[in-house]
């Protein structure tokens, strides 16, 4: 049975087209950071299939984040934001209420 989400699924979208209006970043910027032309940056904004990683890992580098940020809203808090502050009990606690959601979500 499938696991059950919370919230709603996107496939396979980046958001790097938020996070370069979040980080004020044009496509001529990110065309120059990695040295390709600005159709090409246009290009992988409509069709994240033609990123290669290597593309990817430069346009993380310009935006200041990791690769799996691009594929993250920047809207939503990241794993870490929602555990920061948090003590190991408290952490450890809160993936224990994870596992029951995990569970009670495959048995109905």
């Amino acid at each position: 049975m499938p696991i059950s989400r919370i919230g709603p699924r996107k496939p396979h979208q980046h958001f790097i087209r938020e996070r370069m209006k979040l980080k004020g970043v044009t496509q001529a910027e990110i065309a120059e950071h990695l040295e390709i032309s600005q159709g090409m940056v246009s290009k992988f904004l409509r069709n994240p299939n033609a990123l290669t990683q290597s593309y990817l890992f430069g346009v993380a580098d310009r935006l200041g984040c990791e690769v799996e940020d691009l594929f993250r809203d920047p809207q939503r808090p990241s794993r870490d934001e929602l555990l920061e502050g948090l003590d190991d009990d408290q952490i450890q606690k809160v993936i224990q209420i994870i596992d029951v959601f995990r569970r009670d979500g495959t048995n109905g």
